[in-house]
């Protein structure tokens, strides 16, 4: 921890504590992409399981992403087209992300067409695509569940492509949550997360983070010149170039 202030001023208002996170956590990250059967979720979620059949929680994976409409296919001509594969927030799609969540003990993100009634809707603050106030709503969505299996939150698309408006309601804008971190510190011992108010080691306050050092050290072989150079810009010739001059 580090305090600032005038010294002896017995911490007045020119006081400042600052409490650093002693341990900088690598952020791994497991990326699914597979060839959807279009329309077919169900085929879609086995054969994404089959593909992650080698991966556990030994691999400490802490988020696994997967693609939007992952499962069900992209492109539809209408909402009716859609609605066969649509589903609410607790259905095929946020299951199969729980049970990979708790499986692998990681954070998991993936996009599917979401339903909602429209009274439903109107609390969330989208834009209302149907006149009709008795149709549902459809949503371009990213659900992202916990390591616990829960949801965490549920994303609706904003800035919707063409394809998406033959069907999908714009989303009310963008959503920042925090991510859990930290389920596989058992298989990581040297791993220790701190809150941000939790004091840290004196010797630890202004360490170099690893950004930092890849940055000094991308900077040092950028100003580092071939020591052949270096004479040229001292004025010297290198001894080859002399020898060439007689």
């Amino acid at each position: 921890a580090a305090r600032g202030g005038a010294p002896g001023d017995g911490g007045g208002p020119a006081s400042v504590f600052v409490s650093l996170v002693s341990t900088m956590v690598r952020l791994k990250v497991a990326c699914l992409q597979l060839n959807p059967v279009h329309g077919d979720s169900e085929s879609s979620m086995a054969s994404a399981e089959l593909a992650l059949a080698s991966l556990s929680r030994k691999d400490g994976v802490h988020v696994l992403l997967l693609p939007e409409m992952a499962f069900s296919g992209y492109c539809f001509t209408d909402q009716a087209d859609v609605s066969r594969v649509a589903e609410p927030s607790d259905g095929p799609t946020t299951r199969w992300c729980a049970k990979q969540a708790k499986r692998l003990g990681c954070t998991v993100l993936c996009g599917y067409p979401r339903v909602m009634a429209n009274d439903a809707s109107k609390k969330k603050g989208a834009s209302q695509k149907n006149e009709n106030e008795n149709e549902p709503q459809m949503f371009n969505a990213l659900a992202a569940v916990g390591p616990d299996g829960e949801t965490i939150t549920t994303y609706h698309k904003s800035f919707l492509y063409c394809v998406d408006k033959t069907w999908a309601s714009e989303g009310g804008g963008f959503v920042s949550v925090n991510i859990p971190v930290g389920a596989h510190e058992e298989d990581q011992p040297g791993l220790r997360r701190t809150t941000a108010d939790e004091p840290t080691s004196d010797t630890n306050v202004g360490a170099e983070t690893e950004t930092e050092k890849l940055t000094r050290r991308h900077q040092k072989k950028k100003n580092s010149t071939h020591p052949r150079h270096a004479r040229r810009l001292h004025g010297h010739k290198p001894q080859g170039f002399r020898r060439a001059l007689g």
